[in-house]
C-alpha cells in the first residue's frame, strides 16, 4: 500500500532545500552586489584622491601604497560587508538547531550545547578580533591617505584676461610647504593665439613653468591668472589601456571630421592602417603595442580632439624623428596647425 505520509514528507524536504537554495542564492547575490559597491566606492575614493594629491603628499605616498589601498584594504572592507549578516543570522540559525534537536533528542542535546557554549564564544571572539584589527589597519590606512594634502587650485585665478590666454604678475612658486621658490618674480602674459617657446638648460624650471600653470605648485606670493579649459600633453606619454580611438577620445562625442583631421595631423594614418583591428585596436597598459614615438602621437592627438583653450606640450617631440617632428609643428602646433587660434606654451 503507498504511503502518502512519506511521500508528503519526502516531498516536502525537496521543496524545502529547493526553496533554501533558491533563497539562498538570491541572498548571496544582494550581498556580493553591495559589498561590490563598497568596493567600488572606496577605489574611486581612492583614484580620486591620487589624482589631487598635492606634490608633499605625492612623497609620503608611493605608488605601491595606493595600489595597496585599492587591492588589499578595499577588499577587506567588501569582505566585511559580506560576512557582517553573519552577527545577527548565526546565533539566530544556533537557537533554532538547538530547539530542533531538543525535540527529537531532548534533554541528552545538554552535552552538546556545553561544547558549543565553550567553543563557539571563543572561536567567535578571535575571529572576530582579527576581523577587527584587519578592518582596523585597513581603515586607518584609508584615513592617513584621505586626509593627504590636496592641490590648491584655488591658487590658478580662472577670470576673464582680455586678450590673454594666461597671466603671472610677481607670482613665486615652490614644490612644497618646506621647500625653496622654484619659480621667482614671473611677471609675464601669453596672448590669445600664441605660440611660446620655453628654452634653458636642463634645471632651470621649464617643466615648473608648465607646472605652476596646472596649479601642480604651491603659490608663495603673487597672482596667477588662466581663462579657459588647459589640455597637457607630458613628455612621457600616458596611455590607458583601451582601444586606440577611445584614448584620443576620451570619453568625448564622436566628431568624424574632427577624429579625422586629427588622426591625419598628428600622422597617425599610417600607423592604423597597419594595425590588425585599425583604430579599434586594443592598447596594451601603458601602450605596450606601441613604440615611444605612437605614444607621443597619441598623446598629443588626444589634447587636440579635446579642443582645449590652453596647451601645454612638455617636449612633445622628442620621442619622434625630425621629419615627423616637422610635420607636427606644421599640421598641429605651429601657425598653420590644428592649434593655431590656441595659446600654446611649448617647452623644448
Amino acid at each position: 500500500m503507498f504511503d502518502w505520509n512519506g511521500s508528503t514528507y519526502a516531498i516536502a524536504l525537496l521543496v524545502a532545500a529547493a526553496s533554501h537554495t533558491i533563497v539562498l542564492q538570491i541572498y548571496q547575490r544582494f550581498n556580493m552586489l553591495t559589498a561590490a559597491k563598497i568596493k567600488t566606492a572606496v577605489t574611486g575614493v581612492v583614484y580620486k584622491k591620487a589624482l589631487n594629491l598635492a606634490n608633499c603628499s605625492r612623497r609620503q605616498f608611493t605608488t605601491g601604497e595606493v595600489v595597496n589601498l585599492i587591492s588589499a584594504d578595499a577588499q577587506q572592507l567588501m569582505d566585511l560587508a559580506v560576512n557582517l549578516n553573519l552577527l545577527w543570522s548565526a546565533p539566530f540559525q544556533i537557537l533554532l538547531a538547538v530547539f530542533f534537536l531538543w525535540q527529537d533528542l531532548g534533554p541528552s542535546v545538554l552535552a552538546g550545547i556545553a561544547v558549543l557554549v565553550l567553543v563557539i564564544p571563543l572561536n567567535a571572539v578571535v575571529a572576530s578580533r582579527m576581523k577587527q584589527l584587519k578592518t582596523k589597519v585597513s581603515l586607518s590606512r584609508l584615513e592617513n591617505f584621505l586626509s593627504g594634502e590636496e592641490l590648491k587650485l584655488r591658487d590658478v585665478q580662472t577670470e576673464y584676461l582680455g586678450g590673454h590666454a594666461v597671466g603671472f604678475t610677481g607670482a613665486s612658486f615652490r614644490w612644497d610647504k618646506t621647500g625653496r621658490p622654484a619659480l621667482r618674480d614671473l611677471n609675464m602674459k601669453i596672448p590669445d593665439g600664441s605660440l611660446v617657446a620655453v628654452v634653458g638648460q636642463v634645471g632651470a624650471g621649464k617643466s615648473s613653468l608648465l607646472s605652476s600653470i596646472l596649479g601642480e605648485m604651491e603659490k608663495v606670493e603673487g597672482l596667477i591668472q588662466r581663462k579657459g579649459s588647459v589640455a597637457y600633453v607630458s613628455q612621457q606619454a600616458w596611455i590607458q589601456n583601451a582601444t586606440l580611438q577611445e584614448n584620443i577620445l576620451f570619453g568625448s562625442e564622436m566628431n568624424e571630421k574632427l577624429y579625422h583631421a586629427v588622426l591625419e595631423a598628428c600622422c597617425l594614418l599610417p600607423d592604423i592602417e597597419l594595425l590588425q583591428d585599425g583604430d579599434q585596436t586594443e592598447i596594451g597598459e601603458r601602450g605596450v603595442n606601441l613604440s615611444g614615438g605612437q605614444k607621443q602621437r597619441v598623446s598629443l592627438a588626444r589634447a587636440v580632439y579635446s579642443g582645449a583653450d590652453i596647451y601645454l606640450l612638455d617636449d612633445p617631440l622628442s620621442a619622434v624623428d625630425v621629419h615627423v617632428g616637422r610635420q607636427l609643428l606644421d599640421r598641429v602646433i605651429g601657425p598653420t596647425g590644428l592649434m593655431n587660434s590656441k595659446a600654446r606654451q611649448l617647452r623644448c
